[in-house]
């Protein structure tokens, strides 16, 4: 027998909740929804979404659905950043720093003037903040 369906969207009574009356929700929630998660309502957790109940609630009904009708995570995207795909070349030919070491010193050497400008004053650093005060 499915559960009745409740949707628990951001509302303006919402706002006025309680933490305990947010954290019996959560562990409906997760009880009906995601029973393997359910351990993850505690103090620490509680704490560390405190004022922010909406957002997570509305986090939470989009990966696991609504109250009573959960969504099967097999059929969940997996999130986290998206995965390389793999490379063209195999492993012996793997592109490392080494192989490109010679490319960039030449690159270094081509972008660096031989030689620098002459100073326009033989200041040394303290005489040059010195002058540049003003005290």
């Amino acid at each position: 027998m499915k559960m009745p369906v409740r949707v628990l969207a951001p509302h303006p009574a919402n706002a006025n909740m309680s933490n305990d009356a947010w954290r019996e929700m959560f562990i409906e929630y997760y009880t009906a929804n995601a029973p393997t998660k359910l351990s993850m309502v505690t103090e620490k957790f509680m704490e560390k979404w405190q004022g922010k109940y909406e957002i997570l609630m509305k986090n939470l009904v989009e990966k696991y659905g609504p109250l009573g009708s959960p969504i099967q995570q097999d059929q969940v995207k997996a999130r986290g950043p998206p995965r390389r795909k793999p490379s063209s070349a195999s492993a012996s030919e793997s592109i490392d720093v080494h192989s490109h070491s010679s490319t960039f010193q030449t690159l270094i050497l081509e972008s660096t003037p031989s030689t620098l400008p002459p100073r326009e004053s033989n200041l040394n650093a303290v005489e040059a903040k010195a002058s540049n005060s003003t005290n």
